[in-house]
């Protein structure tokens, strides 16, 4: 049980990187939370997996493990899966950063330790913002899109008011349309409904 007590030294040095580890999970986020809108409403997720897997990390340096035993762990973290709802690649790319530099932050020691912590950290989160910024944010503006319009019917100048209602489009969203189709024409209800395939500019 002796190995198990924490001493003062230790107690100040895990409070120290706790909060060193939630100052980068926090500008983790930041990035996450501006650039990728879709997975933004899950970042809250991110901060407790990282305070769970940190104290547990810490903890467990105080348990002389094996290497089978370390494996095991590390095993229960790869079948964690959300049964909800679908995941998208890119949350469990930053769930598996959250993991990582929770366990790095949780478990290096030394002098030269923080200088390598901070060096990590400060790499990794460059890294996430060069992705999210230039690589991934120019990849998703040149993917289609659809959108559904509905323009009340007029046969007689009713490809003019496509024409014009893409040219507004375009103007207003900063997009460009690369094709129109004319879906549905109801008489019935005087609508005519236009599909358009746009992407972001």
């Amino acid at each position: 049980m002796e190995e198990l007590l924490i001493s003062n030294n230790e107690w100040i040095s895990m409070l120290l990187k706790f909060f060193f580890n939630t100052f980068f999970i926090g500008i983790l986020i930041k990035i996450v939370f501006t650039y990728s809108k879709e997975i933004s409403r899950h970042v809250s997720t991110f901060l407790i997996i990282s305070v769970i897997v940190f104290f547990l990390c810490f903890a467990l340096k105080k348990i002389d493990l094996n290497f089978g035993m370390a494996l095991g762990l590390f095993a229960i973290f790869g079948i964690i899966r959300y049964r909800t709802e679908s995941v998208l690649p890119e949350e469990i790319t930053y769930l598996f950063v959250t993991i990582g530099l929770s366990v790095i932050n949780a478990l290096t020691d030394g002098v030269f330790g923080w200088l390598t912590l901070l060096l990590i950290n400060v790499i990794v989160c460059l890294s996430v913002l060069f992705a999210e910024k230039f690589l991934l944010h120019a990849e998703n503006s040149r993917i289609s899109k659809k959108l559904i319009i509905n323009l009340p019917i007029n046969e007689l100048d009713l490809e003019e008011k496509i024409q014009k209602t893409i040219k507004d489009f375009e103007k207003n969203q900063n997009v460009t349309v690369q094709n129109h189709t004319i879906f549905k024409i109801d008489h019935k209800s005087g609508i005519t409904q236009i599909h358009l395939n746009y992407f972001s500019n």
